[in-house]
């Protein structure tokens, strides 16, 4: 089972980071370039609730939402879909790209 992260920041500091350090070219998480990927990537607590990104979410799209937590914001929206999933998004100031960011409640 994959480590569940008490915060967003913590996955970020000990998950992302040396990730990115390690392969500075890579645009997402599993290394790919293209194609769907909706392996685990990490668990992580937020808003009293647990969320897991998938193995196809950017790099960047992760760095965003640090940086902002950094500078004490908010940079997630939890969103439902149609079939009642919550996700979470960046916050529309944050977004660049609407999608690239895969990130979903745990058991709802």
């Amino acid at each position: 089972m994959t480590e569940v992260y008490d915060s967003f920041q913590q996955l970020f500091i000990n998950k992302v980071a040396p990730l990115k350090k390690e392969n500075p070219d890579w645009l997402r998480v599993d290394g790919a370039v293209s194609g769907g990927n909706r392996g685990v990537f990490a668990y992580f607590m937020y808003a009293g609730k647990k969320w897991r990104i998938n193995s196809d979410t950017h790099i960047l799209q992760l760095e965003k939402a640090y940086q902002d937590l950094e500078q004490g914001n908010t940079p997630f929206q939890v969103k439902r879909s149609g079939d009642g999933r919550e996700n979470l998004e960046l916050r529309k100031e944050l977004a660049s790209h609407p999608k690239h960011l895969y990130i979903y409640a745990v058991g709802n």
